[in-house]
C-alpha cells in the first residue's frame, strides 16, 4: 500500500506539469505568465520551505551588502522568473520556426562570435533567465546544440519536456553516462552545454561561489579537456516581457601546472566564477530556492583521501559557511 501511495504522489506533479504546459500553450501568453506568477506566489506563501531556503542563500552570497527588504525583493523576483519559465516553455516547439525578424525583435546576442562554425565547445550556465531556452536560441542562432539533462523520475512527463527540447533544435544527452556521447557530438560540430550552478551528489571538487565555500561539477572541465575543446559561459536575461539577451563570454582559461588535480581545482573554480558573474547581472532571475551550499561529506571524504585537503585549504580557503561574504548585486 505504502508503495502505491508514493507512486501515486509521484504522478500527482507530473501529471499537473503537463496540464500546465497544456494550458498555457491554449491561453495567450500574458494571461499564461499572469496565472503561473500567481500561483508562484502563492505557493511561496504557503510552502515555508521556499522562503526559507531561499532567504537563507541570500544571506550567505550577499551578507550584510543588502537589506532584509532588498533580500525579500530579490527571493520574489526568483519565484516569479522561475513562474516565467514555465508559462513560456512551450515556445520551445517555435523557437526553430521564427523569422529573421521575429527572432531579433525579442532576442539580443552578445558574444556569438566566440563560437566557430562547425568547431565543437564545451558551454556552461545556470538556472538563470530562461535557461530552457538557451538551446533554442543557440540553434535558432546557426549552431548546431546539445545539451546534457536529468531524465525526469516520470516517464510521461519526461517524454513531454524532452520532446519540446528536442522540438526547439536541441540534442538532448541524458546525464549518466553522458560522457562518450558528449565527446562524439563534440566533434562533429557541436556546443555541448549543461547547466553548472548546483550542488552536485558526484564528480566535484571544492570550490567557491559567491564567497562560500560548497562542490562543483567536475563534467564540463574533464570533458573539454578530454575533447581539447574550449569552455563558455552563457545566459539568457529577460530585459522585458517577450524580450531576453543572449550572452556569451569569453572562453575559460584551463589551468596548465602540470598537476592534475590542482589543474581541475582551479579551472572548476574558474567556471563556477564565470557562472557566477553572469548571476550577479540579474540575481533576482537565479534560482535562490536551491541549496546550492548543502555540506557533502561523502564529497570531503573523498577529496581528503585524494589530495590530503592541502588543495582545499590553499586554494578554496577554510572560510566558514555562514560569514555570507559575497557582496551585493551589480
Amino acid at each position: 500500500m505504502a508503495m502505491k501511495i508514493r507512486h501515486l504522489a509521484g504522478w500527482i506533479p507530473a501529471l499537473a506539469s503537463v496540464a500546465i504546459i497544456g494550458i498555457t500553450r491554449r491561453l495567450p501568453l500574458p494571461a499564461g505568465r499572469f496565472l503561473l506568477v500567481g500561483c508562484a506566489q502563492l505557493a511561496g506563501r504557503i510552502l515555508p520551505r521556499i522562503h526559507r531556503v531561499g532567504l537563507e542563500n541570500i544571506d550567505l552570497a550577499f551578507g550584510d551588502s543588502l537589506s532584509a527588504a532588498e533580500k525579500k525583493r530579490l527571493l520574489r523576483g526568483a519565484i516569479e522568473n522561475m513562474a516565467l519559465v514555465a508559462a513560456e516553455f512551450h515556445l520551445l516547439k517555435k523557437l526553430a520556426h521564427l523569422s529573421d525578424e521575429e527572432f531579433a525583435a525579442c532576442v539580443t546576442a552578445e558574444g556569438l562570435e566566440h563560437f566557430r562554425a562547425q568547431e565543437g565547445c564545451v558551454l556552461i550556465g545556470g538556472h538563470l533567465g530562461n535557461w530552457e531556452w538557451m538551446a533554442g536560441v543557440i540553434n535558432r542562432a546557426g549552431f548546431k546544440i546539445a545539451e546534457v539533462v536529468r531524465p525526469l523520475d516520470n516517464p510521461l512527463l519526461n517524454r513531454v519536456v524532452d520532446e519540446h527540447r528536442n522540438a526547439s533544435g536541441a540534442v538532448t544527452i541524458p546525464k549518466d553516462n553522458a560522457g562518450r556521447e558528449m565527446l562524439r557530438l563534440l566533434k562533429e560540430g557541436y556546443i555541448v552545454g549543461l547547466l553548472a550552478d548546483q550542488s552536485p551528489r558526484d564528480n566535484a571538487v571544492p570550490v567557491t561561489f559567491f564567497g562560500q565555500p560548497c562542490w562543483g561539477t567536475i563534467g564540463a572541465v574533464m570533458i573539454a579537456q578530454r575533447g581539447n575543446v574550449p569552455i563558455y559561459c552563457s545566459s539568457l536575461i529577460r530585459t522585458a516581457p517577450g524580450k531576453y539577451h543572449f550572452r556569451v563570454s569569453p572562453a575559460i582559461e584551463m589551468a596548465n601546472t602540470g598537476d592534475r588535480h590542482q589543474d581541475l581545482l582551479i579551472t572548476c573554480q574558474r567556471c563556477q566564477d564565470a557562472v557566477e558573474e553572469h548571476i550577479r547581472r540579474a540575481p533576482e532571475q537565479w534560482l535562490w530556492m536551491h541549496r546550492r551550499w548543502k555540506p557533502r561529506p561523502r564529497l570531503e571524504q573523498e577529496w581528503q583521501e585524494r589530495t590530503g585537503g592541502k588543495l582545499r585549504k590553499e586554494n578554496t580557503g577554510d572560510a566558514p559557511a555562514a560569514t555570507g561574504g559575497g557582496s551585493g548585486p551589480s
